[in-house]
């Protein structure tokens, strides 16, 4: 892994990057200034690339991830058409604001979570506050709501 300080590649390069199997791009906030990024080249994954009947004989190589990467999309085909986001308590008591596709894909692995209260689809951000009982204003979950307000449902 080799770190990339500002203006050492450009967007281009970038690019490139993206496009190259066995070359990956992220970044970390690791080892920076509080609010800094750092970003990092290193290797890829060796199915980097490789798209429908090329990418699952390669995925078969590696036992796990073929079986893994069926399992998920077998959870995700089932929670679609879920739409809405819901608060809930996870199995370390933290409670959250997932997307309600999501609680229904860990119910469905069998995960330890408990819906506390569903949001609709399309609600604004005032009545999620007031649905979930939130005093004052909650940007995060404002965002969520008004994102979801605004996208068109999907028919």
């Amino acid at each position: 892994m080799v770190k990339v300080y500002p203006n050492e590649i450009n967007l281009f390069q970038l690019a490139a990057i993206g496009r190259t199997p066995g070359i990956r791009t992220g970044t970390s906030p690791f080892g920076m200034p509080a609010g800094s990024m750092v970003r990092y080249i290193g290797r890829s994954v060796p199915w980097k690339g490789f798209k429908g009947d090329a990418f699952w004989s390669v995925a078969e190589k590696f036992g796990s991830l073929a079986a893994g990467l069926r399992k998920a999309i077998d959870v995700s085909k089932r929670a679609a058409g879920t739409y809405g986001v819901a608060l809930v308590t996870l199995a370390d008591g933290r409670q959250v604001v997932l997307p309600r596709k999501v609680v229904k894909q860990m119910e469905a692995q069998g995960k330890p979570v408990t819906v506390i209260s569903e949001i609709p689809y399309g609600m604004s951000a005032r009545e999620v506050r007031k649905t979930l009982g939130i005093k004052g204003e909650y940007k995060g979950l404002a965002g969520i709501a008004a994102a979801a307000a605004v996208v068109p449902a999907p028919r």
